[in-house]
């Protein structure tokens, strides 16, 4: 099983300053040992855009070899 954790990380940028981004990490769970095998940084500064990705990819159980693909497609 797959779980879509939402991240929150403070960045710099020479043409923004500084922000604060939301991403994913992507945990493996199985046999109660728990893995992270995956995190994705700076997705978004909204978060409650990260959080309905992360409950969409929890919900399907998004293989973490398409999970780019899905956010693509999830800002498009």
């Amino acid at each position: 099983m797959y779980v879509y954790l939402i991240t929150e990380e403070e960045f710099c940028h020479e043409d923004v300053g500084n922000y604060v981004a939301y991403g994913l990490k992507v945990i493996f769970a199985t046999y109660g040992v728990y893995s992270e095998i995956l995190r994705i940084s700076d997705i978004s500064t909204d978060k409650n855009s990260v959080i309905k990705l992360a409950d969409l990819c929890n919900r399907n159980q998004a293989s973490p070899v398409h999970v780019f693909d899905v956010i693509q497609d999830w800002f498009t």
